[in-house]
């Protein structure tokens, strides 16, 4: 994808105004090329721009950003639907709005992101566990102590062996 978008810039931005090309540029090198850009055209689906989107959503990207992006994502498709490259254009995704009202709810009432009890914790560090390089117990041991110290990343990043007070 990042070849061709680069060899028909030109003619994608062409008919905007010059205002939108700085926003829909941003969308492109900041989201849309890292995310896709290594990919043929071909190969991206609609399935896999939704999980960009949502992974853009976590990282703290507002509507009008997304917005953008998804804009500037969908001219792409069109103009390799004009080059016939493409048959349908998979940008037109639906439903990602919905997931700011889920965050801005999750704001108002953190505690629904809390673990249910001891079981969901261990479940979760025994899933790191199991994901993580030989299994490394460790990481399991991190969750648990975060959980039940309620320390920070930072802090529990930092922490070293002679750090702890075993004694006490």
């Amino acid at each position: 994808m990042g070849g061709y978008v680069n060899l028909r810039f030109p003619v994608i931005l062409t008919g905007l105004e010059t205002t939108t090309h700085a926003p829909y540029l941003a969308g492109w090198h900041l989201r849309i090329e890292p995310e896709l850009g290594r990919l043929p055209l071909r190969l991206i689906t609609t399935a896999l721009i939704t999980a960009a989107v949502f992974g853009w959503i976590a990282d703290g990207c507002s509507r009008s950003t997304i917005k953008n992006t998804l804009a500037m994502l969908s001219r792409i498709f069109e103009q390799a639907i004009a080059d016939g490259i493409l048959e349908q254009n998979p940008a037109h995704i639906t439903g990602w709005q919905r997931e700011y009202q889920q965050v801005e709810d999750e704001l108002r009432d953190p505690r629904s992101l809390a673990l249910r009890d001891w079981d969901a914790l261990t479940e979760l560090a025994d899933a790191l566990v199991a994901a993580s390089y030989n299994r490394y117990r460790g990481w399991g041991d991190v969750v648990v102590h975060s959980a039940c110290t309620a320390t920070r990343i930072g802090e529990v990043s930092g922490v070293r062996a002679r750090d702890i007070d075993t004694d006490k």
